[in-house]
Parts: C-alpha cells; structure tokens; sequence
C-alpha cells in the first residue's frame, strides 16, 4: 500500500511537471514577433515596469514630424527648448518635392507637433525658450505665420524627452510609459507608440490608457482612425520597413520595403501617408501598401 502511494506521488509531480513547463512555453511565445518578416504573431501582455532611464531618450527628443495633404507638406527637426537645440522649420508647396525654411523668425525654440488637415489649414505647436507651448497657424495667402497663445484644444508632446505624459487637450495627462511619438485621432482619442514598442491608446481625453498591442520594430507611427495605422521600423531583413494594422494595433501586417536606411517621421491622414526616410519624402496613396518618391 505504501508503495502504491509513493508511486502515486511520483506521477503527480511528473504530471506537474509537464504543466509549469508547458505554461513557461506558451507564455514565451506570447507577443512573439517573427524576426525574419517583422510582424507580430500575437498580442504582447501588458506591460506594468516603466522603462528605465537608459531606455529614455535625453534632454533633446530627436524624433523628426511631419505632416501633408493635398500639395502641402510641412517637416521639422524638433530642437529643444531645455538644451538650447535650435528647431528647423520647412514647407513645401509641391508635394515635399521641394522644401523652404519659414521665411520668419519665429519665437520657437522646439516644435512639439506639426499638422497639415488640408491646404488651408496648416499649423503647429511651437515652445519659446521658456517651454511654453503655443499654436502657429500658416496662411497661404501670403501673411505668413500667426501665433496663438497657449496650446488648449490640441494633442501635442510635451517638452521633456523620455516624458510618461502628453498634453492632451484638457492639458497635461499621464501616460505608464516612456513616449516615443503621439498620435492624435480626435479630440478625446489618442495613440501613443511606447519606446518599448507597446502602443497605448485612449478615448477619454488622456484619463486613461489601454494596451493596443506591440511592435517592436517599429521606430515611427501614425493613425487615421481607432483602427488603422500605418508603422515603419527596421528589421532583420530591412532597414525601413512598413506596418499597416486594421484592428487598432493587435495584429501588425508587414507591407513594403522602402529605399533608405533610417525612418525619421511618419504621418497618416485620410487614407494617405507621407514619410521622412533620411532626408527623402515619400508618399503612399495606398495606406501603406507602396511608396513612392513625390
């Protein structure tokens, strides 16, 4: 009898056994990105560390934006108000074939966001040497840019690199993670890309966040609507590859494979989307299924 009973323990803990190591398994494999072709073969659990400080970026966020519809396309280089970086500033006319500075002096220290809704309507967000943001607004018919105090009503970063917060357009709000780049959809729905590749999203004005999903080799991204957006990042087998999802972020599709070796800064509106891949623009009429040169 007691022999039986050893041999009974036996067998439950080899069965108990099998288990844990077919959890450890399965778990492994949750959220797994195939490497070879970049795309995700499953939705990453939520993540409940915040990055450390080395994963953050420094003083002077580098993330270039940029913006376009119709034949107006305006890019900047961020700058930084903290570090003294000067910002750039460029507008095309002709589709982002070709670019000129803003022929103002603009009191911008840093550019925190850059939207381009139609011809008519092109404006950004702009801090001064002292971080405080306002609101430019272009006016093609030839007065130039005008500016706005304050930055109420509108999605933007915020000044410090690395933040765990944007401004929302009720003003500032937390986020659990670092913030590589905001995606603004409407005004209570928003899109962040993690620097950890996770993408949170709201539809409460910022008062809370919920885990979309995970790309880890996505460097930029953009939405046109709670449910598509369009990525770039770098693979094994690409420098600049592109993403689309349809489902809001939980399942990442790779699509082409565009000329360069560096994704600078992506926008997707109405359909469209217009990257900087080093210093070229290119635009995909197709939501990002092919890109070409304008």
């Amino acid at each position: 009898m007691r022999g039986r009973l050893i041999v009974v323990l036996i067998v439950l803990l080899v069965a108990a056994d099998v288990v844990l190591i077919t959890l450890a398994v399965r778990r492994g494999h949750g959220g797994a990105v195939d490497t070879a072709a970049g795309v995700p073969v499953g939705a990453a659990a939520p993540s409940t560390t915040r990055p450390t400080l080395s994963e953050t970026p420094g003083d002077s966020l580098d993330q270039a934006l940029v913006a376009g519809a119709e034949s107006v396309v305006l890019r900047a280089t961020p700058g930084s108000c903290k570090a003294g970086d000067t910002p750039a500033l460029e507008l095309s006319t002709d589709s982002g074939a070709t670019f000129k500075p803003t022929a103002e002096r603009l009191d911008v220290a840093q550019v925190l966001r850059v939207v381009v809704d139609s011809a008519s309507d092109v404006w950004f967000v702009g801090a001064d040497d002292t971080c405080t943001p306002s609101i430019w607004h272009w006016d093609g018919a030839g007065s130039g840019w005008s500016q706005s105090p304050g930055s109420a009503g509108a999605w933007h970063m915020v000044p410090a690199a690395g933040s765990f917060s944007v401004h929302a357009p009720t003003g500032r709000v937390g986020v659990d993670c670092s913030v590589a780049s905001l995606s603004a959809i409407d005004g209570q729905t928003a899109r962040v890309l993690c620097a950890t590749g996770t993408v949170l999203g709201t539809a409460d004005d910022g008062n809370s966040w919920v885990n979309l999903g995970h790309l880890d080799a996505a460097q930029v991204m953009d939405y046109d609507s709670p449910a598509s957006a369009v990525a770039l990042g770098s693979t094994p087998s690409c420098d600049v590859q592109a993403f689309t999802t349809s489902d809001g972020g939980s399942v990442w599709t790779s699509t082409d494979c565009l000329d360069g070796t560096h994704a600078q800064a992506l926008a997707y509106h109405d359909g469209s989307a217009i990257a900087l891949v080093d210093d070229a623009v290119l635009i995909s009429g197709d939501g990002g299924q092919t890109w070409t040169a304008p």
